[in-house]
């Protein structure tokens, strides 16, 4: 994002830029935060047997 704001010298393009890159980008964040959200942690697992 702050690549395209410093390289690109058009104001109106460099928003155009970036409002780009976040559609692009915004789906596949939102697919990593449902599966950080929902996945178990590895190593928390509950061991089952007589305590």
């Amino acid at each position: 994002m702050w690549w395209h704001n410093i390289s690109i010298v058009d104001t109106i393009e460099a928003q155009k830029a970036v409002g780009t890159d976040c559609l692009l980008g915004m789906p596949w964040a939102l697919v990593w935060a449902v599966r950080a959200t929902f996945m178990p942690i590895p190593g928390e697992e509950k061991k089952g047997g007589k305590a």
